[in-house]
């Protein structure tokens, strides 16, 4: 594991040094396994007119390593620990990884990963969508939300490939349909943090209609590009939106989504986990709940959907709500097994 201070307080030349020292005092087993690992080029070789040990251990690991937040700080929710500005909330880990860093990239990747840190920092694999008998499992090495060309630039330019994926190939009228729709994510969830305004300094999309309906509209521009390792986050979008106007049942069905959909990459706790679990319980009682007409934005009285009197709030929609997940990952290598049910 490497600290990323290191690449703010040391020479290059120093940290390079000390990553080739490090990896020279790993056990045969390991050190065999890591100069086995791809570089950027098929040419990078010890010894004999190629690169250096310790220029070829620094393209090993520029190419295979995984970057990861540091580890949580259960006494303090992430909220808190973004509000105290400690300099170390900002610090990244590069470790590396043998097995999983031989995963494939995919702009569109059918398997997910994350950090336990909680079970010793295990890197766990996880499908986010039905992985076919026969069919590689893959992962993306960048941000998706980007055009073909500034996805292609930063392949080239960091890992040096060209992508050749199925979203990549696609012919040129259906890849600009694509990265029009990535234009579009971007806009709505800028539209939906009212960060946008129009050519007279108005902000768009602020009515409650408006802004439930682009909730929804997000889902769908979400399901359209296959961001299905990514599609918890806008389930938990539209799960807020429709508590923020009191329909507590559409709020407890996309709240059950980002569950389902949030465990696989994210693990089960985690603050999200947690919001979302308890707006699926009970939205009622959660801090959206109804906070647009709480504050009176739209002019309108403070309704919603309301339990019967003496009624009790329906409990454990959870994970029972929309789509049934089935899943059984094994070791890295081996087939994963993956079911969606109606």
């Amino acid at each position: 594991m490497i600290d990323y201070r290191v690449f703010d307080e040391l020479l290059r030349t120093d940290y390079i040094f000390l990553q080739a020292a490090a990896i020279s005092s790993l056990p045969s087993t390991h050190h065999s396994a890591f100069f086995d690992l791809s570089t950027q080029s098929k040419n990078d070789t010890a010894g004999g007119g190629g690169l250096s040990r310790i220029a070829l251990t620094d393209s090993i690991i520029t190419t295979n390593a995984f970057d990861i937040p540091p580890p949580p700080s259960p006494p303090l929710s992430l909220h808190s620990r973004a509000s105290l500005n400690d300099p170390a909330d900002d610090l990244l880990y590069t470790v590396f990884a043998s097995p999983i860093s031989r995963l494939n990239h995919d702009c569109r990747p059918n398997a997910d990963y994350r950090f336990d840190w909680e079970n010793g920092l295990v890197q766990v694999i996880t499908a986010v969508r039905d992985i076919f008998p026969g069919e590689e499992i893959t992962i993306s090495y960048i941000n998706p939300l980007q055009s073909r060309q500034a996805r292609q630039k930063h392949l080239r330019m960091v890992w040096g490939f060209d992508c050749s994926c199925e979203l990549c190939s696609r012919s040129r009228g259906r890849v600009e349909e694509s990265d029009r729709r990535v234009r579009l994510i971007k806009k709505v969830r800028r539209l939906l943090r009212q960060e946008v305004e129009d050519d007279e300094g108005k902000v768009q999309g602020k009515g409650e209609g408006d802004m439930k309906k682009l909730a929804e509209l997000l889902v769908s521009l979400y399901e359209m590009e296959g961001l299905w390792g990514m599609i918890h986050e806008v389930y938990a979008i539209a799960a807020r939106e429709h508590s923020n106007v009191g329909e507590a049942w559409m709020a407890m069905k996309w709240a059950g989504l980002a569950v389902e959909f949030g465990a696989m990459v994210l693990g089960e706790g985690g603050d999200e986990m947690r919001e979302m679990r308890e707006l699926a319980r009970d939205p009622w009682g959660h801090g959206s709940w109804m906070s647009r007409k709480k504050n009176g934005s739209y002019g309108e009285e403070a309704g919603g959907e309301k339990r019967k009197e003496g009624g009790e709030r329906p409990v454990g929609l959870g994970l029972k709500m929309g789509v049934v997940v089935r899943m059984r990952t094994r070791k890295v290598g081996e087939p994963v097994s993956f079911q969606l049910l109606p």
